[in-house]
């Protein structure tokens, strides 16, 4: 035997976050290792191991608020380095500092002359307590705990989809697991790299100071060097010194190629930014057709997601909004068709206004939502669409637009105009090709109607259908909040 395991409920896969895999492993590690000097491992259960996975995630939003260019969300995950040195468990204030003092080697070599994973984790815990063991893909949070009787247990934290015995499995948790020696916790690692190219690769262990409250983790005394246990560095041979040429070749062009990527990823993230001309945009990291959401309500949300867009406008203006603001819209608004169709069900999965709730709740707040009957309907054309917001808006401040089964809102605010679509949207704001996944629901900003105007009707007129044979309907909604 020699391992024992503790799952949670719920691994860093799980839907309701939106991440792909391994993406959020490093922030999770930090948590994990914090949470060893928090709560004994040896006593750890399933709300622990969750508690984890949450925190992990919110580390990971922190920390992608401060990355600039220095990480693209849709390509990569997040690397150590990149993770938040100064977060939160709870109450307590936490601070984790990586060391320099690595060890660095192939995770399954044969070879004497070069460290496997085993050995390094060996010679790790002859000076540390707590690291991270760093492999591609995995990203795992490892300690030592001394026991009452004098011995001590290897605990990992995992948290990927695990079975029973903590392997991989598709439908699986994360999970903690014990070992009662190095050897098995390097057996376990190594079982869990699936491909076997992937066995050969290397590992890098980072040993981590951590300060949470008043509790730090303690350095074991170093051991010191005796001339037979100095080992010489062997002689690199020329065919893998041209391998490492031709990775680090690798590496730099992928480098490259990222740069531009990253920088147009993160446009529009943290607040608006200004697109050609004098036009501004903010994008969520979803839109209402993101995976994230149940296949009966996705791309079904219009109404709600156009409701709380106004509510959420009269709790933090549209002005000041980021793309936490669009996603949060994006939640609320999948819970309220739900709710809404629960209560109503309607035969069609796309819900009229008829059948939206007029009463919910977004957290402790009471809403009230009042909707008038069509105040305006007419031609959808640029010159006519326009003509009507522009009548609209000198007696009004919002409003919803529908078009088809397609729904916006325009909000008028200190003399600009704000669109919201929860639709698959590009960077631009505008209606994505076939081949672009890199999407999401937006705002945006601009002085100009017409710009608005021709905005909505590229994005909802497709080239299949003919303009101006078809109407547009303006609906005026109230909102009281308590």
């Amino acid at each position: 035997m020699g391992k024992t395991i503790v799952r949670g409920t719920i691994s860093q896969e799980d839907p309701k976050f939106g991440k792909g895999q391994y993406v959020m492993s490093a922030p999770i590690a930090f948590v994990a290792l914090t949470m060893s000097l928090i709560h004994n491992a040896s006593v750890w259960s399933k709300p622990i191991i969750d508690d984890i996975i949450e925190l992990g995630h919110e580390l990971y939003e922190e920390s992608l608020l401060t990355l600039d260019y220095d990480y693209n969300p849709w390509e990569g995950v997040m690397d150590v380095h990149m993770v938040n040195n100064d977060y939160t468990i709870g109450v307590l204030k936490a601070n984790c500092e990586l060391r320099n003092t690595i060890q660095k080697g192939i995770i399954d070599a044969k070879r004497e002359n070069i460290l496997n994973l085993r050995q390094g984790l060996e010679q790790f815990f002859e000076e540390n307590t707590h690291g991270i063991i760093v492999t591609d893909p995995l990203v795992l949070a490892i300690w030592e705990e001394e026991q009452d009787h004098g011995t001590s247990l290897i605990y990992m934290y995992d948290p990927n989809p695990r079975g029973p015995m903590g392997m991989p499995l598709f439908t699986g948790t994360a999970c903690l697991v014990t070992f009662v020696n190095v050897a098995m916790a390097a057996e376990h690692v190594i079982s869990c790299i699936l491909e076997p190219e992937k066995r050969m690769g290397e590992f890098t262990i980072v040993p981590v100071e951590i300060v949470v409250g008043n509790v730090r983790t303690i350095n074991k005394r170093k051991r010191a060097k005796t001339r037979s246990s100095i080992s010489v560095l062997p002689r690199c041979s020329k065919l893998h010194a041209d391998e490492e040429k031709k990775a680090l070749r690798r590496i730099a062009e992928n480098e490259r190629k990222r740069v531009d990527n990253k920088r147009r990823q993160l446009m529009g993230r943290k607040c608006y930014y200004t697109l050609k001309g004098v036009d501004a945009i903010i994008r969520g990291y979803r839109s209402q057709n993101s995976g994230q959401y149940s296949p009966e309500s996705r791309n079904n949300q219009d109404i709600p997601n156009c409701i709380v867009c106004l509510v959420l406008h009269h709790l933090v203006t549209v002005e000041n909004w980021n793309a936490k603001h669009i996603d949060l819209i994006l939640d609320v608004g999948d819970q309220l068709y739900i709710d809404s169709y629960i209560a109503y069900g309607p035969k069609d999965l796309k819900l009229g206004m008829e059948n939206v709730m007029r009463k919910f709740f977004i957290k402790h707040l009471e809403i009230h939502v009042t909707v008038y009957k069509p105040i305006i309907r007419d031609i959808f054309i640029p010159s006519v669409l326009n003509r009507v917001l522009n009548v609209y808006f000198h007696q009004e401040t919002f409003c919803i637009l529908n078009y088809e089964d397609q729904w916006v809102t325009i909000i008028f605010k200190s003399g600009l105009f704000f669109l919201f679509d929860p639709h698959d949207r590009d960077i631009e704001g505008k209606a994505p090709k076939k081949d672009n996944n890199e999407v999401s629901a937006v705002v945006l900003r601009s002085n100009s109607l017409v710009n608005i105007s021709d905005r909505i009707i590229d994005n909802f007129v497709t080239g299949e259908e003919e303009k101006g044979q078809k109407m547009f309907t303006l609906w005026l909604i109230s909102v009281e909040i308590q």
